[in-house]
């Protein structure tokens, strides 16, 4: 049997697991949430305590990185994908507290539109972490082109949502409030989309 100097270390793989599974959960919060009818902003509670989680399994997983000696990927890789993973968290805490602060009693269909393109995403995104430590470059390019493609589709909702607040000409409160709302939810995507191309950096990089 060969001995090799590269411990097997599966925990890092486990944290990324663990840490897209919970926005994956986020993500669906959000999407119940503005779908539901009438609006609740009280729906959105359990985004703030998976967030939390989130945060503990980053900082788990980035104190382990301190003090491991030898790691499955380069160390950088590791804390960047852990980190951009618990950005499209900390995103999405961020937009649901933006409902609250805006006091937001009606949801508009086009925000909707957004919400669900964003949960497909996060779950492109599981799939892509679940393979990431294998490396297969089918597996991965399959999951993270599905993830930049959604993020694109986002990007074309958000303008074209803008372009009907705009067109309506609303008074400036509602104006300024919902435009920061799809703001929000659209550089939740962008988030995403740089774990996407996290992940196609590892596999680059390791190929």
């Amino acid at each position: 049997m060969g001995f090799s100097l590269m411990p097997k270390n599966d925990s890092y793989f486990e944290d990324f697991d663990q840490a897209i599974a919970l926005v994956l959960e986020i993500a669906r919060c959000v999407e119940s949430a503005v779908m539901a009818k009438p609006f609740d902003l009280g729906a959105l509670k359990d985004v703030f305590e998976l967030e939390s989680q989130a945060d503990q399994i980053t900082a788990r997983c980035l104190e382990r990185l301190d003090t491991s000696f030898v790691t499955p990927l380069e160390r950088d890789d590791i804390h960047r994908l852990i980190t951009e993973i618990d950005d499209v968290a900390d995103h999405y805490e961020g937009f649901a507290e933006a409902l609250d602060v805006y006091a937001v009693t009606e949801i508009r269909p086009d925000l909707v539109d957004m919400a669900v393109s964003c949960r497909e995403l996060v779950e492109a995104l599981v799939k892509a972490v679940k393979v990431v430590k294998g490396l297969n470059p089918v597996e991965i390019r399959a999951a993270t082109g599905k993830a930049k493609q959604l993020e694109d589709t986002i990007d074309t909702l958000h303008r074209n949502a803008l372009r009907t607040l705009f067109t309506a000409r609303p008074d400036a409160s509602v104006l300024v409030s919902w435009k920061d709302l799809y703001d929000r939810l659209e550089e939740t995507s962008d988030r995403g989309r740089k774990v996407a191309l996290s992940i196609e950096h590892v596999l680059v990089r390791h190929s």
